[in-house]
């Protein structure tokens, strides 16, 4: 993906990025799913912004990016001659309802479709909020 996209990841003051836990392997599926399938398929540089901080006692990670959104990239991976088919997403849905039997619920995903006044998609947000933990 060279010069492909920019990137940018921002922590909130205050957060202390040392001391707070998050389960391994539960943000980087999307942050690859941006990439993959909604910056890959732009015709011109995309933008991914990666945000951290807390909201209401839990952690709340956001992946923006303005790619093609996700029905446009379902239609392109449709009659793409590599079909691979990706379960990052199933994977991590599970391994999020797992933690929420130990975090009372507080663990969820949100995923917006962002669309153009004419309806178009112009990218994806997905917001994670995870159970705050922390060590001492």
């Amino acid at each position: 993906f060279k010069n492909k996209f920019d990137y940018s990841i921002t922590v909130q003051d205050g957060l202390d990025t040392q001391k707070t836990l998050v389960p391994p392997m539960i943000l980087q599926p999307f942050a690859e799913n941006a990439i993959w399938h909604g910056l890959m398929h732009k015709n011109e540089s995309g933008t991914l912004t990666i945000s951290v901080g807390i909201n209401e006692q839990q952690l709340l990670c956001v992946f923006d990016d303005n790619g093609v959104g996700r029905k446009a990239a379902a239609t392109l991976e449709d009659t793409s001659i590599d079909k691979k088919k990706s379960h990052g997403m199933l994977v991590t849905g599970k391994r999020l309802e797992i933690f929420n039997d130990n975090a009372n619920g507080k663990n969820g995903i949100n995923i917006i479709d962002k669309t153009d006044m004419n309806g178009m998609g112009i990218g994806t947000r997905v917001e994670v909020l995870l159970a705050l933990k922390t060590v001492s």
